[in-house]
């Protein structure tokens, strides 16, 4: 039995803890913005509205408010389960991306039908079509999913389906448009894969140890149509490694500080991997200055526009070595953005990279916005 004194006591700290967050917001303690939240948060709202948006700012902005919702992702962790329904956790602290059709790639579920596969052949050959009429080399990139290339790593009550997956049906019907190059990188990645980590563990991008291999198959097929491309592929021992905040998956646990990751990077110079003006691009127009990126090279050959996704970012580096001009466009665009792209820039050949998780997504293209 407890005394009278003691229930008072734990009364008033229940009390008191309810009040905290509100002391918090008062007084401005541990309610600092998180680096770790990709949007702004709600602002103080005006006497005119405070009925509606009094409520989202103190979910904003309570006291402690990032202290108790780091302390909640580290519960959720110890516990083995994912605070994020975008998340995997995988064996041995990997982590996986779960959202945008990754889990289904996960599970080999869902893949195309007929007429999706058809729509896909139909969207690339009217691409290929069109550039190979200006006489412009077009090539198709896939690069894997983090899941693909550490299978092993992925949770093990994880169920896979016994069927073909989306990027194996996609290659194959491709193989059969005449003059097409696709270049399918799951093989070329799980070589790389036995010589060091090509992917991080919190993060859902291959690092640059993954890149290298990819940029050299990538440079590696172009050459025989175009022979003063020739890949350059660095050795293990010209990478350098050390200990880094986690990446994009742990942030969205909001562990990113907690959890680490080791950060490899090349430890020789890459010659024009620095950026150019870009000047009053008519792109920057619809694009915006964080998506586009050019390059110029005085000892490279030929010019290129590179479209690609989150992954093509540490490609860049490595391909601005080899073109005397390159592009790059975080986009993904339709025919006809395509084609005015291409009468702006004027390139002797289009690189479209897509991850695999993209397939899931409509093959005729959707600008960035």
């Amino acid at each position: 039995m407890y005394t009278p004194a003691q229930n008072r006591l734990f009364i008033g700290v229940f009390v008191g803890c309810l009040f905290l967050p509100l002391v918090g917001l008062v007084f401005h303690l541990g309610n600092a913005p998180s680096t770790q939240e990709n949007r702004a948060l709600a602002p103080t709202p005006s006497w005119d509205d405070l009925r509606h948006s009094s409520e989202a700012y103190f979910n904003d902005h309570f006291g402690f408010r990032q202290y108790l919702i780091n302390s909640y992702h580290f519960i959720q962790r110890k516990l083995g389960k994912s605070a994020s329904e975008k998340v995997l956790m995988g064996q041995d602290h990997w982590l996986f991306y779960a959202h945008d059709g990754a889990l289904q790639d996960h599970k080999h579920e869902d893949p195309f039908s007929a007429e999706q596969l058809h729509a896909w052949q139909t969207a690339l050959s009217q691409k290929q079509a069109w550039l190979q009429q200006k006489n412009i080399a077009y090539q198709y990139v896939i690069a894997p999913n983090k899941g693909t290339i550490y299978p092993e790593y992925l949770p093990e009550d994880l169920s896979v389906l016994d069927q073909v997956k989306r990027v194996d049906q996609l290659s194959q019907q491709m193989a059969s448009t005449p003059n097409f190059t696709l270049l399918d990188l799951r093989s070329v990645i799980q070589a790389a894969k036995t010589h060091a980590q090509v992917y991080y563990k919190t993060d859902s991008h291959w690092n640059y140890v993954g890149a290298n291999a990819a940029q050299h198959a990538i440079i590696q097929q172009l050459s025989p149509q175009f022979p003063k491309l020739q890949g350059r592929l660095l050795d293990a021992n010209q990478f350098q490694h050390r200990v880094a905040p986690g990446g994009d998956l742990a942030q969205l646990l909001g562990l990113g500080d907690a959890l680490n990751d080791t950060l490899f990077t090349p430890s020789v110079p890459l010659v024009c991997a620095d950026q150019v003006p870009l000047g009053d691009s008519p792109l920057l127009q619809t694009m915006g200055k964080g998506v586009i990126h050019q390059t110029h090279c005085a000892q490279g050959h030929y010019n290129a526009l590179i479209i690609h996704d989150s992954f093509g970012f540490a490609l860049k580096p490595y391909l601005a070595q080899y073109f005397t001009n390159a592009v790059f466009v975080w986009a993904r665009p339709n025919l006809s953005t395509l084609q005015a792209w291409v009468e702006l820039y004027q390139p002797d050949i289009v690189i479209e990279q897509r991850v695999e998780r993209k397939l899931r997504s409509s093959p005729w293209g959707k600008q960035k916005k």
